[in-house]
């Protein structure tokens, strides 16, 4: 629905004259192309930002909504509906926010929230947590999938990732920035006497590493050859350290 976007007086082309009122559009856009440069089975997601006219924040400005918006398709259903597939991608997101609060799916009807339109009756619900509607999810109706060309099974769903954000925090996730360093490996050898346990001597470069890393970075170990020579009383423990 046009008129509920801002349009923009210097568009680059017809096609992209408006604010954005949902991402998933976007991304099925995309679907086609990808089916024909051979991808049987794919995933697409785009976290961004969407506007609508009369929504507007405390100084007046254009309010910007982030979703979080993903879509799968294949040629051929292999683990049923595509409700289903794309419900895996939303409890794998959830689980990894470690949001275990109240989260149901409820029918989804006619709604004035423009990424609704996009959804099939019948097979496709709104996303609420605690009770507060969040997003929707589900496979698209035969007008998008015919005009769009879209595959049988597909489906998505598009939420907002400042309700995701909340949750979160109130289930005391926190972020971890990526490092800025580049990665750097070095092998380390160590004697140990033969009865100390692997796990022990793991956990105590595990330890040293950690306490001397510089800020935002992460250290991984592992193992690369534990060597046992003529001397029963010692053995060599080589680590990857990244």
């Amino acid at each position: 629905d046009s008129s509920k976007a801002y349009s923009l007086g210097n568009a680059l082309s017809p096609d992209l004259q408006y604010y954005r009122l949902s991402l998933t559009p976007s991304l099925l856009d995309k679907v086609q192309p990808n089916v024909k440069a051979g991808y049987d089975a794919f995933a697409l997601f785009e976290i961004g930002k969407t506007h609508m006219i009369g929504e507007l924040t405390d100084e007046g400005v254009p309010q910007e909504f982030e979703r979080v918006a993903c879509v799968i398709a294949a040629k051929e259903a292999t683990q049923g509906a595509a409700y289903y597939g794309a419900k895996r991608y939303l409890t794998s997101l959830l689980d990894s926010l470690a949001i275990t609060t109240d989260v149901k799916y409820l029918p989804l009807e006619a709604t004035d929230d423009q990424s609704s339109t996009y959804y099939a009756p019948g097979r496709s619900a709104i996303v609420t947590l605690d009770g507060t509607p969040i997003g929707h999810i589900g496979e698209y109706n035969r007008g998008v999938t015919r005009s769009l060309k879209l595959p049988a099974h597909c489906a998505g769903f598009e939420l907002d990732v400042a309700a995701l954000q909340d949750a979160a925090r109130a289930a005391g996730t926190s972020y971890s920035p990526i490092s800025r360093f580049p990665k750097i490996e070095q092998d380390l050898s160590l004697q140990v006497a033969s009865d100390l346990a692997y796990a022990d001597v793991r956990d105590l470069v595990l330890a040293t590493l950690s306490a001397a890393k510089p800020d935002n970075t992460q250290t991984h170990v592992e193992p690369i050859d534990i060597y046992q020579g003529e001397d029963l009383s010692h053995k060599n423990i080589t680590f990857r350290v990244r």
